[in-house]
């Protein structure tokens, strides 16, 4: 062996030495999928298999302790819900401070109706828990009289004042005693009542709506409702119980139905509808003071917070196991953490990796559902000269045993490095997958850097692992918009919460004071700056041969479509306004007269000039299209009862390949712009001239992929008033694949070359999209936590 060769030899004794040692200080943190004891700024070496000390366990590639891990609690893999930590190795409820632990839920017994005061005393029906008592809660416009609830204006016993009783044989009429009931009203047990709202006499003398758990019950055109108090909801959706969840303090429904609390590496509590931070897991600490960012701090491995909050490691230190020690290789290794990402350029990169560990692709990206996460994660990053159309595609490695089999790969394009809210695209590609991989097309702005994490997404025993050098091509076209850029929305996403509940969210409108939302058995719109909502069913007495799968504003006037098919309904039946005043106040007209009777039911609706549009959805074989319009500007009256709808397209799939299905529709100066989703499963963006001429596909699969479920899922913005859209927005598949809760936009769709791209992804976004006439953002729905999301 040659001199050099000694000396490389006795370096290498010496890690392998510093390795041990550091490993017998024992293993500090929680299983986060990370192995604690591998910094970036180590030199890679082979340090032998990993030992734990005593009193941890060995779990993957960790060492940890089995009897405070929420992830490995009592035993590797044993991870405890949400809510609950792990003492002593067995989970259990952790509540904030203010709270009670009570039959294994937490409960603040100051408001809970099912613990007030005390753990199990539950207040009865129609009672609030108020101070830790239970006490009555009567309707709006009754009042406590002997501890029943009683209407001044109607009630016999107390007439005008508590106390007040009339005589027999009187009634008590508008808070008088009186011989006999005035107007529309009826004499009910000496009470002058509305049969259509009280909620004594509902619908009939002596039908008295029954009491509500957490909630208060009311009487709507002569049928029993009932409204929930606050911080109290209807989660489950059975009306028999009322409203049984407690939003104050439920974890899995803080502040509103399906808002569940998960804050990152800690146990989360819900108090007084909020979510709180109860406790941070083992390893992990609040250092920056901001709850909603979880116990953000790995004090094994936080330079900046190592062991504890606030010791902060030298510039030529590195933190190992919660101890500041030498870095012996003056920071991070190429592509290991963000601070020392790999630039890409357009063309071929061949990139040499350092990464040590998988600091950010922690959990599996959206478009993975079965990739495992094995190996280091690589940070690369790009930065746009310009408005750019970017594809990255990956050269995988070829496995020696197979002439097919590649290395697995999971990408996640983000605009935040290292955090995974911010992706805006993603790729999965699995073993037995093509040599190259490209990811989907992004648009990005001029300036902005994109940030590419790349893991190896098989299992450990998979071959071959993720290359090094990686082979990386980087493609680019310059546009002429992208998001906030060029007429097109910005990405950022402000949450509305609203009290609705479950709808599917079918399709969505906005006007100047409210969002509406709703689906064929279901219509609710709510304050813009959020709050309590408007049930539009109820208060219009709509039925579900009104309601439908779209609606319309134009001006004042509001319309619904009704989803029926011509087996059901003639040329009427199939559009009405109801409402002339922006909805303060509600009728019900059928609007307009089809003939020929359309092929099926409309499934969109969209108002360009003082006209509405709509398109049929058939999607069965040799069945055509068609479009449809209504003239909005004619006054009904005696002698126009009915508009005439004219039908303006019939386009048939046998000329249209892909034709059919179609639930998205808007329009401009120049062209109809279809959705579809044909018998064939092939999802194609139609423009169609509208002076007359023959469809034209913009894209179609997989490039383009629509969600089919909602109506709503097509909308257009003209921002320099031209009457040629700059800019179509569409909703991605609902279910699976790449397109999942994503806000698609399409740039220059009337012009020569259409580009189409990620917007945003929207968690647990379900319903359509509406764009705000006032400023002219973009509002869809997440139906999992009933709250409308503004995109701008």
């Amino acid at each position: 062996m040659n001199e050099n060769g000694s000396e490389a030899m006795l370096a290498r004794t010496l890690w392998i030495g510093l390795a041990l040692t550091l490993v017998l200080v024992g293993c500090g943190g929680d299983d986060d999928g990370t192995d604690p004891g591998v910094d970036a700024s180590t030199p890679l070496v082979d340090a032998g298999p990993l030992e734990c000390a005593d009193g941890t366990t060995r779990c993957g590639t960790e060492c940890v302790s089995t009897s405070e891990s929420r992830r490995n609690c009592g035993a590797c893999g044993n991870a405890c819900a949400a809510g609950e930590a792990c003492v002593d190795g067995e989970c259990g409820v952790l509540c904030p401070s203010s709270q009670t632990e009570c039959g294994g839920t937490c409960a603040d017994l100051a408001t809970d109706r099912s613990n007030c005061g005390e753990c199990g005393n539950a207040c009865g029906a129609g009672q609030v828990c108020a101070d830790g008592e239970c006490a009555v809660s009567c309707p709006e416009g009754q009042v406590v009289c002997g501890g029943v609830c009683a209407d001044l204006q109607s009630s016999h016993a107390n007439c005008g004042e508590c106390g007040n009783a009339c005589a027999p044989g009187a009634v008590c009429n508008a808070g008088h005693c009186e011989i006999t009931c005035g107007g529309s009203l009826a004499a009910c047990d000496g009470a002058c009542v509305s049969l259509a709202t009280s909620p004594d006499h509902c619908g009939a003398c002596g039908n008295a709506c029954p009491a509500v758990a957490g909630g208060t019950p009311f009487c709507s055109n002569g049928s029993c409702r009932f409204e929930c108090s606050a911080l109290q909801g209807d989660c489950n959706g059975i009306a028999t119980d009322g409203c049984e969840t407690p939003l104050a303090t439920d974890v899995e429904n803080c502040g509103g139905c399906g808002i569940g609390c998960e804050l990152a590496d800690a146990v989360a509590g819900c108090s007084a509808g909020e979510c709180v931070l109860a406790s941070c897991d083992a390893g992990f600490d609040d250092c920056d003071g901001a709850p909603e960012n979880g116990c953000e701090a790995e004090l094994a491995t936080d330079a900046l917070n190592c062991g504890a909050c606030g010791t902060v490691c030298g510039v030529d230190q590195a933190c190992v196991r919660s101890t500041c020690i030498a870095a012996g290789g003056g920071g991070a290794g190429a592509g290991d953490r963000c601070e020392s990402a790999i630039p890409l350029t357009v063309g071929t990169n061949t990139i040499t990796w350092e990464a040590a560990t998988n600091d950010y692709l922690r959990e599996r990206a959206s478009c993975s559902t079965s990739a495992g996460l094995n190996g280091p994660d690589i940070v690369l990053s790009y930065t746009a000269p310009a408005n750019q159309a970017l594809t990255f595609t990956f050269h995988k490695a070829n496995s020696a045993s197979s002439a097919t089999s590649y290395a697995p790969l999971l990408v996640s394009l983000v605009t935040t490095c290292g955090d995974p809210d911010s992706e805006i695209a993603c790729l999965y590609a699995s073993t037995l997958s093509a040599a190259m991989q490209p990811t989907d097309q992004v648009v990005v702005p001029a300036g902005t850097t994109v940030y590419v994490h790349v893991i190896d997404s098989g299992t450990a025993s998979d071959l071959p692992p993720l290359p090094n050098p990686l082979t990386v091509d980087v493609t680019a076209t310059q546009v002429a918009c992208a998001p906030g850029i060029g007429g097109v929305v910005g990405n950022t996403q402000t949450d509305v919460i609203t009290n609705i509940g479950t709808v599917t969210a079918d399709y969505l409108a906005v006007d100047d004071e409210y969002f509406y939302v709703g689906d064929s058995s279901a219509f609710f719109r709510a304050p813009r700056a959020g709050g309590s909502h408007q049930d539009i069913e109820a208060a219009a007495g709509l039925t579900s041969s009104h309601l439908g799968a779209a609606m319309a504003i134009h001006g004042d006037d509001i319309y619904m479509v009704e989803a029926t098919t011509s087996s059901t309904v003639g040329s009427r039946g199939r559009l009405f306004r109801i409402s002339r005043d922006g909805g303060v106040t509600w009728r019900i007209e059928d609007y307009a007269d089809f003939f020929p009777i359309p092929a099926d039911d409309f499934r969109s609706a969209y108002v360009y000039g003082d006209k509405l549009y709509l398109l049929t959805e058939e999607d069965s074989t040799g069945v055509s299209t068609e479009i449809w319009s209504v003239d909005l500007g004619v006054t009904l009256d005696d002698t126009t009862r009915f508009v005439a709808a004219v039908q303006e397209r019939v386009l048939s799939p046998s000329s249209t390949p892909g034709m059919g299905d179609c639930n998205g529709l808007t329009r401009d100066a120049t062209y109809f712009y279809l959705a579809c989703v044909d018998t064939t499963s092939t999802d194609t963006l139609f423009r169609v001239p509208v002076a007359g001429g023959a469809p034209e596909v913009m894209f179609a699969s997989p490039a383009f992929d629509i969600n089919s479920s909602v109506s709503s899922t097509l909308r257009g913005g003209d921002t320099d008033a031209d009457g040629t859209f700059d800019v179509l927005y569409l909703v991605g598949a609902a279910s699976s694949g790449d397109f999942t809760d994503t806000v698609q936009f399409v740039c220059e769709p009337a012009g020569p070359s259409p580009t189409l791209s990620t917007l945003a992804n929207v968690t647990g976004m379900t319903g359509g999209l509406a764009i705000d006439p006032a400023t002219g953002a973009l509002v869809t729905f997440d139906d999992s936590a009933d709250e409308f999301v503004v995109i701008q």
